[in-house]
């Protein structure tokens, strides 16, 4: 069984999420998830299809000057309404 996903949209639900540093010293926000399942490309609103196992993934978003705005974007687009990090 593989633990790798293919590409695609997924539904996860989010399991811990904060700020770190990395080994560079760079803050990063990340977002621990488990994937519960596929959005399917041909009914989006309809039912998730099935992946193999619910894995955990941790995404890592460094925050710099480049990045601030795609981070915030990003956190926007999952549902985030906070003003600051």
């Amino acid at each position: 069984m593989s633990v790798f996903y293919d590409p695609g949209r997924y539904w996860c639900k989010v399991l811990s999420q904060g700020m770190t540093e990395a080994s560079t010293g760079t803050k990063q926000f990340f977002l621990t998830v488990l994937v519960i399942g596929k959005v399917d490309p041909g009914d989006p609103e309809g039912d998730l299809l099935p992946v193999q196992a619910e894995y955990e993934r941790t995404v890592y978003m460094p925050i710099t000057d480049k990045t601030v705005d795609w981070v915030l974007d990003t956190l926007v687009a999952l549902g985030f309404q906070g003003s600051s990090f």
